[in-house]
């Protein structure tokens, strides 16, 4: 577990690396903190916050960036020992057509010589939220979260790379109270590069946004693990 030094925080300003990483968050809450002149309570009743929101989610997503195209992007590579590119690429787009439904509707490209299959898919986050309500009382909301997201698969000979990328989300928010301010409830789209950084935001929102971020990895981790399986065993059972 990561240490709760107020002092490293608060005075520690890492090297500014292109990436998405718990260290730039730190520099975020860094700037936060000296922006809003807090007072030493103050400073060290956030920090204790910020670690403890980690803590309870278990530790800071991984959050992989593509320095080139300075975007938020998931990629895995399986291997196929022994698979030929035509039945891996004609599995790919009957998962497609199983999991996010008509062809025509979701593939966006395909091409058999270059190995291209370029798919839309969502999923939807059911986000348990804390709020505040209109009498400054907390209140338990459950906020839904649709995840839009660009598949590109590319298929060579007992290989396939998967990338998710271009990820928005719509969310539909609950009303709340922020700052004696009464928000009503709204319908918010924003992509996945806007969700970070995390700790300059509102701090009621820190477990919701880390939260997501760790559930795109873990849909990505899954899509891997069922599309790896589907290949793999229809082909065990010889069709």
């Amino acid at each position: 577990m990561r240490s709760k030094s107020i002092a490293f925080l608060l005075f520690f300003l890492p090297i500014l690396l292109i990436g998405q990483t718990d260290e730039l968050e730190k520099q975020y809450l860094y700037e936060y903190i000296k922006e809003k002149n807090l007072t030493p309570v103050g400073k060290k009743r956030i920090t204790e916050n910020w670690y403890e929101t980690l803590e309870e989610l278990g530790g800071y997503p991984h959050v992989p960036y593509n320095p080139g195209n300075e975007e938020i992007e998931y990629e895995r590579v399986i291997g196929f020992s022994g698979i030929e590119k035509t039945y891996i690429f004609k599995k790919v787009k009957e998962w497609i057509a199983i999991n996010y439904g008509n062809l025509k509707e979701v593939v966006h490209y395909e091409d058999y010589e270059s190995g291209k299959i370029i798919a839309q898919a969502n999923i939807v986050i059911n986000d348990e939220v804390v709020l505040s309500s209109f009498m400054g009382n907390p209140k338990n909301c459950v906020e839904t979260i649709t995840c839009y997201h660009t598949v590109v698969f590319s298929i060579i000979e007992e290989k396939m790379k998967m990338q998710a990328m271009n990820i928005t989300f719509y969310a539909e928010t609950e009303s709340r109270i922020r700052d004696g301010v009464f928000i009503p409830k709204e319908t918010l789209h924003y992509t996945l590069n806007q969700v970070y950084p995390i700790a300059n935001k509102d701090k009621s929102t820190w477990k919701s946004r880390l939260a997501t971020l760790q559930r795109i990895g873990l849909e990505v981790d899954e899509m891997e693990e069922e599309l790896s399986k589907y290949i793999l065993s229809s082909k065990d059972e010889g069709f």
